[in-house]
């Protein structure tokens, strides 16, 4: 049903149902609790009008491998509403108004997750280490938590300054730092989390794996990780906009081979 004009929620009795998708139309709940398959598979609602906290039922929570809501007007904490799902693989939760905080044992239920993308909301609290636990975790999508379009304040909106200003600061606030082990998680290949001033030493080394890390607008210290030009696999290395130190011909020819696809951003 993607691509469509569809309004209105989602009805009950799909007691058998695999897959629901539904992204691009124009529905407004974030209520599927009508949804009692226990066989469901994906959920994806991307690009609509949901408002309202996001809900699943239980019978879904149990099966459901892949859920998407980006893009839409949802609010209230999301982590309350997957308490019983085990067994997804990817979540995404981009630009919403999503707020609260991640529970500590959020990462300990969703243990097998490989993309995780909570982007753009207005979220608060700590990143719990307990992320690095999940150990098939390919993507990670952490950009401006706190700071989404829904959680600046307007200043300028009623202003003549309105089209030279998009907005002034977030009431909301991410704490604490960027768990150092995230750099080492065995199957990351990207990693994005600018944006959210957290603080974070940049550890002396990364992982091989890791294809694209940016971290603009944080407060990351520390020196150049010492493997940073060996790795043949980075392809994105943002930290602009940070405190990092170090000899940038750690990007050079120091005997190894130079990696002339890297996309770097100092």
């Amino acid at each position: 049903l993607n691509n469509n004009k569809l309004t209105g929620s989602i009805p009950t009795g799909f007691s058998d149902l695999r897959q629901m998708v539904l992204n691009n139309n124009k529905l407004q709940s974030g209520d599927f609790t009508g949804i009692q398959s226990s066989e469901l598979l994906e959920l994806t609602a991307n690009n609509n009008e949901l408002i309202g906290q996001l809900r699943i039922s239980v019978n879904a929570s149990k099966s459901l491998v892949v859920l998407g809501v980006q893009n839409n007007l949802l609010s209230g904490n999301p982590f309350k509403s997957l308490d019983n799902v085990r067994n997804l693989r990817t979540l995404d939760l981009s630009s919403n108004a999503f707020t609260g905080e991640i529970p500590e044992d959020a990462f300990l239920r969703l243990s097998k997750l490989q993309t995780f993308v909570i982007s753009s909301n207005c979220f608060t609290g700590t990143i719990s280490e307990n992320i690095c636990q999940i150990t098939d975790m390919k993507s990670i999508v952490l950009s401006s938590m706190s700071s989404g379009s829904t959680c600046i304040w307007k200043f300028w909106d009623k202003t003549i300054f309105k089209n030279e200003f998009t907005g002034f600061t977030s009431e909301h606030k991410i704490e604490g730092t960027l768990p150092e082990c995230i750099f080492h998680m065995p199957n990351l290949t990207d990693f994005y989390a600018g944006g959210n001033k957290l603080s974070a030493k940049f550890p002396s080394t990364i992982s091989e794996k890791l294809i694209k890390i940016s971290l603009p607008y944080n407060s990351v210290y520390g020196t150049l990780p010492i493997n940073i030009g060996q790795s043949s696999n980075l392809k994105l290395f943002d930290v602009s906009n940070n405190f990092i130190s170090g000899n940038i011909s750690l990007f050079g020819n120091s005997g190894n081979s130079v990696n002339t696809s890297l996309d770097l951003k100092l």
